[in-house]
């Protein structure tokens, strides 16, 4: 089924609403005291049409503004990294999906098992880890104040603040077990951080990350 008829039957669907909303006001009014709000309740279908289908990508309602277009990356280019641009003047709550990602690492080193152990009281293999905030996009991580990361409950200090941007806001840590950490990327021009998580994964000897 193509883009065209698939909009079209959500078009139907939204037609279909509206009809049944004012059979209902017609017979009985006192039932549903229908007012213009309800009949965007028709709308809907429709609207959910639009964006499965790619015809829109922004859609604004109620002071509430959404964005959904995809990542630009070039994938599988072997050329050294990619950085995209973004308008400058692109407002901080309309930044792309992939504007910040986090990225992660982890690598198992045998001969400091036993000093790991001995700390943790835990006889599970134990994993360095390492984790940085990154963007494909220029300049993008000079925007950042800090990043305020969320380990697992049982680490010491659960929660630990990185403000180095030469290293990506990296946080180096050990591991005995897999988790989903949390980090709020403070930016240095609103209030409200970003939210983004990461589930840590632990190998042996996990792939390279760029710091």
């Amino acid at each position: 089924m193509n883009k065209s008829k698939s909009l079209l039957w959500y078009f139907i669907a939204s037609v279909v609403i509206l009809v049944l909303l004012l059979f209902v006001q017609f017979k009985y009014p006192r039932l549903l005291q229908l007012e213009a709000r309800w009949l965007a309740v028709a709308v809907v279908p429709i609207v959910i049409g639009i964006f499965l289908t790619e015809r829109l990508k922004k859609f604004g309602a109620f002071g509430i503004e959404l964005e959904a277009f995809p990542s630009q990356r070039n994938i599988g280019s072997e050329e050294e990294e990619e950085k995209l641009e973004i308008d400058v003047n692109l407002q901080d709550n309309k930044l792309p999906a992939d504007y910040f990602f986090i990225n992660h690492t982890s690598f198992l080193r045998e001969y400091i098992q036993d000093e790991f152990r001995q700390k943790t009281n835990v006889e599970l293999p134990h994993y360095d880890i390492r984790v940085i905030v990154d963007s494909y996009y220029q300049g993008a991580l000079k925007g950042i104040k800090y990043v305020k990361y969320y380990l697992h409950q049982s680490y010491p200090e659960p929660i630990q603040i990185r403000s180095n941007m030469a290293d990506k806001f990296c946080l180096k840590e050990i591991a005995h077990g897999e988790y989903v950490l949390i980090a709020e990327v403070y930016l240095k021009k609103t209030e409200k951080p970003i939210i983004l998580e990461r589930y840590i994964t632990l190998w042996e000897s996990g792939p390279k990350i760029n710091k």
